[in-house]
């Protein structure tokens, strides 16, 4: 059984206690050798795919000067920075997509919004087999690429469309988010 941390300080009072309710049955079972079935689409059914590329500026020309005149990275998606205003892509519901995703510099977790996907290659290779299952959000390395397989069931509208962005805070702050419909 695990240390509960006990402050030295008897001021600090903690914020959760864990109990063991003894009531409740153990689950002793063994795991199955298989949790899932997962199915793949097969090439033919992925209709479109579409290229993302995912650029940081380290303040040249596109620069913003911020506090103490120090200049923040301009961040972008194809190009562009998250603008409320832009729909920047618009997909069809029910079909099968390729996303192929593009770090040109830094590591970023890039998140799709509406959808669960799978992952197809990292680096050129295939997914390691952690990576393998139903994902919300896939993880570039600096100079990096992956493709997934997206297929997107439920409408988003012009007023309510999903998002995609890179997870880190600051990152979709600076602009590396962009905006899709589903119809």
């Amino acid at each position: 059984m695990g240390k509960l941390f006990r402050s030295q300080n008897p001021e600090v009072q903690p914020s959760l206690t864990l109990v063991v309710d003894r009531a409740l049955p153990a689950h002793t079972a063994p795991l199955p050798e298989k949790l899932a079935t997962i199915t793949r689409p097969r090439s033919s059914e992925i209709v479109r795919t579409r290229e993302f590329l995912l650029d940081m500026d380290h303040g040249g020309s596109g620069g913003h000067a911020g506090n103490g005149g120090h200049t923040f990275m301009d961040m972008s998606i194809n190009g562009a920075a998250m603008d409320m205003k832009v729909i920047n892509e618009r997909v069809k519901m029910g079909v099968w997509e390729r996303w192929r995703i593009r770090s040109n510099q830094g590591a970023h977790p890039f998140h799709v919004h509406g959808c669960s996907f799978l992952i197809d290659r990292m680096e050129g290779a295939a997914a390691p087999l952690d990576q393998q299952g139903w994902k919300d959000t896939v993880v570039l390395d600096d100079d990096d690429w992956s493709e997934i397989v997206v297929r997107f069931d439920y409408p988003a509208t012009e007023q309510y469309p999903y998002m995609y962005h890179c997870h880190i805070l600051e990152h979709e702050d600076r602009g590396m988010m962009g905006q899709f419909t589903v119809s």
